[in-house]
Order: structure tokens, then C-alpha cells, then sequence
């Protein structure tokens, strides 16, 4: 199949890519970080790959433009990249209809595959071990064989050769053939004697005076009931053995309990269970259903139900994980938001932004600015039953919740709700809808770019998404980023939540000092916007003041992205709201941090996606501007420049909506009267015949009449 474009890679680690045009562009990865040509490209020490110098004349990311310099009455033609833009060729399809393939295999190989796997149910060639040793003057004992089902390659064992070759691997699943019964039998190694010894190399400790513990062992193949063994030894520096639990863990198996564990889990069926959770949000019920199933798909009720074990087992297992890659240490009052993942792509301040950032002319701030958007969501409530009152999460403050001790304190503060009035519609976030209980829902912070949840940026909701939960949110999830020189907020209600926004920010610094969540916020200059969905909701002002379409610097965000986040985060809304809130926090905090961690997996590939199609359409958009503005006489075109230019100035105060008109839509006149319209008739058909008037004439005259 012919591939897109030759690819040759050098020892100094040099790419070049061949165009279908000829063109060659090259790449160079380096470890050490940028060099003085990596100007061509600002992100080069995130990714590790800068672009070679550019050719003279292309502009790099300095000469980017202002945002009014694109609008204004005399603007010169921004170069940016006028080259002509290659299209790879299309990927050709090697996929084989279905028809063809489901007829090739009903055909040829539906037979013999049915054939290959009756053989495996098929009894055995000779009762005998293939493993007993060989020569030594006797024959190959006829026992009873066993065969794993786990191993790769199938092979039939007596007792002995059965657990000598699986002691390592105690829980595979085993069948035994007997000719009585003449069919493969399920047995578990423990059936057969295997016990497991822990602390001597999978010797009996020496000093051990107690016998076996009978424990229940959750794994990827089924749960199994196997007796083991405990070292008994005692710790030269405590004079204490080391207590069974830890025993356990060196093992690779993870307890139950603490104490005197019974149960215990293996890490790989707790990875195994984490993983299909983020990805495909299984619950905890479904998945010991499905273990229970497989050690026994007819009878799965005989097999030990461990689900309340494995909701206490997992909430543990997966906040050990998530300190360990944080490279933290578990702890209470962690640092605030230490456990998050952020966005490699946003301006993180002293991490990758260009050291000069502060010097940037203060019409170029867009370049270093943050846009976030913050957004409600009501599928994230929590039920009203009976629920330990004391839980706390154990990620408390250091996830993607503001914290909640601190949050809770602050609600001490707050007096009764006020709704504040709407200028536009009665939105339900505001208030109007009927969202009642204890968690009602969240309301979350994300980038509005990249759609990483940031951390310490959501709160619970009690009803509707009061302005004053909003309000802490903010504060919280973007203290990180108050010393930068602009924000882009996305809110679906920014034109009713900004309006007393100040006002409210000064009461929270008055009053909130003594909470290191919230303390010191001081918000720079905010540029309010309303996602693109959502905008087509509200009233007409709202669509070109709040639209990301019109406002300078935003590019082509579309501020929808908590919308997609909660699509994702929706599927577990059945689990969490069973949840007491120390638990549920803790899941929603491990989902959002899976999902930081696959959007910084993809990162790379989507951004330079989205940069090969701004590319495209900088050019296609370009000329039809350029072809437009040839049709429009010059004094025209200069001032609806200038009236651009105006309203752009404008457009991200608003202290002066009011007076703001929309350059972009034709002014609709303002309409008639009714009495206005009638004189306007009866003068038009004054002195007019009516037969040869046409209808308004003939209207007239016959209402004269």
C-alpha cells in the first residue's frame, strides 16, 4: 500500500519529511532543550522536536500580530504563510467487505475451526503425565491427569507435576479428566494441595507455630479459595513480625482489610478493573459479576460475592496509585491541587512560557492568556439516603475539587440565597430549575482549548448553579493562574453571572481570608464569552457580545468543552450519586485525572491536526476577504474599518455593552405603525386608478368605496 510520503531517519536523529510536491521540510529532536533556532517554534522543549531554521523572510512566533492590527483602517497584509499548502494523498483502504470475509469463512474455515475446538473437549490420548520423569526403570504412572487452561500450551499433569509447575502461578484455573465421569472437571489448585508460603522464598517458615489461614483471593481468572502460610518472624528492630497485611502486599496481593485479612486482591485484577473503569466506566457490581461468572458461569451464586470488599479495596488501591505517579507521599492536607494533572499546552507560569512573556505589548497579551470555561452539571448529584456523615475524600484538596473543608466554611459565610434578576432568559442554571438535595450536581473548571479539567476548580451544587458556588469555584481553580495579564471565560450564562461579578469578588476578599483555598484571588483583566451552543439561546445583544466568533484574540474556541467532558463523565452518574461524598469525589477525581492524562497522550497529534487545517483555512479565508474587499469602494471599506476597530476596542468592557452596536449586521430599521402604514397607503393610491393600479391601488379604492 503506498504510504503518504518517505520517511528516513538519520543517527543524529534527523527527520525529513518529502511532500508529493517535492518539498522538504526537516525536524530535528533534541533532550537538552532549545536552541537559538527554535524560535520557529515556542513549544519545541515541551515535545522535545523544534523545526530546523526557517527560510528568510517567515515570520516566527515574536512577529506574531495584534488583534487589532488585522481590523484597523490601515492594516498591511499579514505574510503569515502564504506557501502553497500540500494535501497528502488519501489513505487507501485494504479492508475486505464483510460478505466476502463472512463468506471465505463459512466456506473454508468455519469447519475446521469447529473441529479444532471440539478437540480440546475431547478425552485424552492416555491417562499418563507428560511430565514424570523418564528412564529411570519405571513407566509413566496412570493417574488422574489435570491440564491448565491459563497456559499457553496445554499439557496433561498428574497431582505433583500440576502444583510443582504452578507454584508461581497459584491461580490458574485447572480441569481433571476421570474416565467415570468422562469429561473435563473444573478444580482449582487448591483442590490438589497447593498452599502459598509467604517470606522464605515460598518456603514454610521455620518458626511457625500457627497453621494456614484460609483466605478468599479475587483475581483476572475468578476468585479462588487457597490456604496460606505466614511468616511468624520477628523484626529484629521491633521484636514484632511483620504484620500479615504487608505480608500480602510483597506478594503482589493487596488485603481486604488490615488486621487479619480473609480477602485479598491481586494488583493485576485491581489494574485490570481501573483501567476498564476509566475507559469504559464499568462498575464495581458489573465487574464481580463478571469474576463470579467466570470462576462458575452456571452456578456464579456458589462463588464468594466481594463486591463491598473491592469498592473499599479499589478507593484505596487507586489513591495509593495516584500519590505514587504525583511522586507524593500519602497524606492528609496535601498540598492543593498537588495530585492534578495540568495542560502541557496552556501558559503555565516558570514551566513553559517564554521567559519575556510580561514584556509582550499589552495589545499582545492574547498570546499568554488562559481561556477557561466553567460549566454545571446536574447528572453529577448525589442520592438522599442514610450515608456516613463523617466521610472525607481521601484526595482532599489536592484533586480537581476545590477543597472541601475550606469550601464548606465558606458556605457557613454565605446568607440566604438571593436570585439575581436576569436581563436575558430565565435560564435554569440561574436558579429556575427544580435541582433539590443535599448534591444537587457539580459545576467544574476545564481549558477551553484543550478540555483539561484544572485542578481545585469544582464544587458541589445544592440548586441550580448559584452564583456564589460559581464564584468559589473560580477562585479557587484559577488562583494558579492570577498573575497572568488576561483570561478568556467561558460561562453558557457570562452575560447574567459577570454582571455583579466585581462586586462579589470584593465581598469573598473581605471575607474569605482566612481560607488558603480562595485567599488572595485577585482576577486580572477577564474577557467574557458564551459557547457556541449555547449562545443561540439568548437574546440578540448576547450573540455578538459574549460570541467567540467576534471577540479579538480567541481564534476558533468554541468554549463547549465541559459539554464534552461531562458526555464522558455521564456514565458513572449511576455510581457516584450511591456513593457517600468522601467516595464520590475521590472517583470523579480519578476519572478526570485519566482523562488529562489521554489528552496529554494525544496532545501532540490533535494540536498539529488543528494546526495543518488553521493553515488551509487562513489561506482559503484570506483571499475571499481579499476578493471582497476589491468590490467595495475605498472610502467605505476605510470607515467600516475604523467603525471595527471601535467596536473592537469595546467589545471586551462590558461596562460599555450598553452602547454597543454590532458592525458585523445590517441595522434593521425601525418598523411601521399600523396608523403609520395606512396613511402611507391611502397617499400612494390617491389619484390612482384602480383598474390599472395593480393591488395596492385597487386596495384603496375599494376600501374608499
Amino acid at each position: 500500500m503506498p504510504s503518504r510520503s518517505s520517511t528516513q531517519r538519520s543517527p543524529s536523529k534527523r527527520i525529513r519529511f518529502t511532500s508529493d510536491r517535492g518539498a522538504q521540510h526537516s525536524l530535528t529532536q533534541t533532550s537538552t532543550g532549545l536552541s537559538s533556532d527554535a524560535k520557529c517554534d515556542p513549544w519545541a522543549a515541551m515535545r522535545g522536536v523544534h523545526l530546523l531554521p526557517a527560510a528568510p523572510g517567515t515570520p516566527t512566533w515574536e512577529s506574531l500580530p495584534e488583534p487589532g492590527a488585522l481590523h484597523g483602517p490601515h492594516n498591511t497584509e499579514y505574510e503569515m504563510m502564504e506557501a502553497s499548502i500540500d494535501t497528502p494523498p488519501k489513505r487507501q483502504s485494504n479492508t475486505i467487505a464483510p460478505s466476502v470475509r463472512m463468506t471465505q469463512f463459512m466456506d473454508e474455515w468455519a469447519p475446521l475451526a469447529f473441529c479444532e475446538l471440539l478437540a480440546v473437549e475431547a478425552p485424552p490420548p492416555d491417562m499418563r503425565c507428560s511430565r514424570c520423569p523418564q528412564g529411570s526403570g519405571h513407566a509413566r504412572s496412570p493417574l488422574v491427569v489435570y491440564r491448565c487452561v491459563e497456559c499457553l500450551r496445554t499439557h496433561q499433569y498428574c497431582q505433583s507435576c500440576m502444583i510443582s509447575t504452578h507454584e508461581s502461578m497459584p491461580f490458574h484455573r485447572i480441569e481433571q479428566w476421570t474416565d467415570e465421569k468422562g469429561f473435563w472437571e473444573k478444580k482449582c489448585l487448591a483442590d490438589l494441595g497447593l498452599r502459598l508460603h509467604l517470606g522464605h522464598d515460598s518456603q514454610k517458615c521455620p518458626i511457625a507455630i500457627n497453621g494456614p489461614r484460609e483466605m478468599t483471593i479475587v483475581h483476572e481468572h475468578g476468585i479462588s479459595i487457597i490456604l496460606i502460610h505466614f511468616c511468624e518472624c520477628l523484626h529484629h528492630h521491633t521484636s514484632l513480625a511483620t504484620p500479615d497485611s504487608l505480608q500480602l502486599l510483597r506478594c503482589g496481593l493487596f488485603p481486604g482489610s488490615w488486621e487479619k485479612p480473609r480477602t485479598a486482591f491481586t494488583v493485576q485484577v485491581l489494574k485490570s478493573f481501573h483501567l476498564l473503569a476509566l475507559q469504559s466506566q464499568i462498575t464495581a457490581h458489573d465487574f464481580m459479576r463478571y469474576l463470579r461468572r467466570k470462576t462458575d458461569n452456571v452456578f456464579p451464586d456458589s462463588t464468594p460475592d466481594r463486591y463491598r470488599e473491592l469498592l473499599i479495596t479499589m478507593r484505596e488501591w487507586t489513591y495509593l496509585v495516584a500519590v505514587k505517579r504525583a511522586g507524593q507521599a500519602p497524606a492528609r492536607n496535601m498540598t492543593i491541587g498537588s495530585l492534578a494533572v495540568l495542560c502541557p499546552a496552556c501558559p503555565q507560569p516558570d514551566i513553559n512560557m517564554a521567559p519575556n512573556w510580561r514584556e509582550r505589548p499589552h495589545s499582545q497579551s492574547f498570546l499568554d492568556a488562559l481561556f477557561h470555561t466553567i460549566d454545571g452539571n446536574f447528572h453529577q448529584n448525589q442520592k438522599i439516603k442514610p450515608l456516613d456523615p463523617n466521610d472525607f475524600p481521601l484526595t482532599l484538596g489536592a484533586g480537581y475539587f476545590a477543597h472541601e473543608g475550606d469550601f464548606e466554611a465558606y458556605q457557613k459565610l454565605l446568607g440566604p440565597m438571593e436570585r439575581e434578576p436576569s436581563t436575558c432568559h430565565q435560564f435554569g442554571a440561574m436558579g429556575y430549575g427544580g435541582y433539590w438535595g443535599k448534591v444537587s450536581g457539580t459545576v467544574g473548571l476545564s481549558c477551553a482549548r484543550h478540555m483539561f479539567v484544572l485542578p481545585g476548580g469544582g464544587v458541589d451544587l445544592q440548586k441550580g448553579e448559584r452564583f456564589a458556588n460559581v464564584d468559589f469555584a473560580m477562585a479557587s481553580g484559577l488562583k494558579r493562574w492570577m498573575e497572568l495579564r488576561l483570561h478568556v471565560s467561558g460561562y453558557d450564562i457570562n452575560c447574567q453571572y459577570r454582571i455583579h461579578f466585581d462586586k462579589r469578588m470584593a465581598w469573598m476578599g473581605d471575607n474569605t481570608g482566612h481560607l488558603p483555598a480562595v485567599s488572595g484571588a485577585r482576577f486580572p483583566t477577564t474577557v467574557a464569552a458564551v459557547g457556541k451552543f449555547h449562545l443561540p439561546a439568548h437574546k440578540a445583544s448576547c450573540r455578538y457580545k459574549f460570541s467567540y466568533h467576534w471577540l479579538p484574540g480567541v481564534g476558533m474556541t468554541d468554549g463547549e468543552a465541559p459539554e464534552r467532558i461531562w458526555a464522558i463523565l455521564n456514565d458513572i452518574g449511576g455510581s457516584t450519586r450511591e456513593m457517600t461524598s468522601g467516595h464520590r469525589h475521590d472517583v470523579i477525581n480519578d476519572h478526570h485525572s485519566d482523562m488529562n492524562v489521554r489528552r496529554t497522550h494525544s496532545i501532540v497529534k490533535a494540536t498539529s491536526k488543528k494546526y495543518d487545517q488553521a493553515r488551509t483555512e487562513y489561506v482559503r479565508a484570506k483571499d475571499a476577504l481579499q476578493r471582497l474587499e476589491t468590490q467595495i469602494e475605498p472610502g467605505t471599506l476605510a470607515q467600516w474599518k475604523v467603525e471595527e476597530q471601535n467596536w473592537l476596542e469595546k467589545v471586551v468592557d462590558m461596562k460599555q455593552h450598553d452602547t454597543l452596536h454590532n458592525p458585523y449586521e445590517p441595522r434593521n430599521d425601525k418598523g411601521l405603525t399600523q396608523r403609520q402604514a395606512l396613511n402611507l397607503l391611502q397617499r400612494r393610491g390617491d389619484g390612482v386608478d384602480a383598474m390599472g393600479a395593480g393591488m395596492v391601488g385597487a386596495v384603496v379604492t375599494t376600501a374608499r368605496r
